[in-house]
């Protein structure tokens, strides 16, 4: 009797907030992401991170094999490795805005059927970037505060910005 395969993990934060225009994930700054599967061994899992409102570049791509994207500012890839090699690449990974003050990271973990029945086991876990701090064509800093106006009939939050331009000397 062959046993049931067990599910990939994925842990990660499901919200995060930086005040500048990228977000860092490691397990030193406690927002971590990583992938787990109990039963996998040496096995690869198959891993897609699709990026909205910004790229995402991996620490490392040490081992990984890249149908698409390289591992370097994408908004899409996808790649195989062993969970060490993942974990590994996710650790120091970053997330940078494209100019918006949120956006997300969707991540699919597949494990490819490699252990048990039931066939590939897929999960999925999303997260939430809000930036503070987004750079602008200009090269300067944008800050995007709400703007409390009372006088506002409508019950949506409107945004101001502030442009931090560049000292000339």
């Amino acid at each position: 009797m062959l046993f049931r395969s067990d599910p990939p993990t994925i842990s990660a934060p499901s919200t995060v907030s930086s005040p500048s225009s990228s977000v860092t994930f490691a397990s030193a700054l406690g927002n971590s992401i990583t992938v787990e599967d109990l039963d996998l061994g040496t096995n690869v899992v198959q891993v897609t991170i699709l990026v909205t409102n910004g790229d995402f570049t991996l620490t490392t791509t040490t081992n990984l094999v890249f149908t698409s994207g390289s591992g370097t500012h994408d908004g899409l890839m996808t790649f195989t490795g062993t969970l060490a090699e993942v974990n590994a690449a996710f650790d120091g990974a970053t997330y940078a805005s494209n100019g918006s003050a949120t956006g997300a990271i969707a991540i699919q973990v597949n494990d490819l059927g490699a252990t048990g029945s039931g066939g590939p086991q897929i999960v999925q876990a999303e997260i939430v970037v809000q930036t503070l701090g987004i750079s602008n064509s200009h090269g300067t800093s944008v800050i995007v505060l709400p703007n409390n106006n009372p006088a506002n009939s409508n019950n949506s939050i409107p945004l101001i910005s502030a442009e931090i331009g560049r000292a000339h000397v």
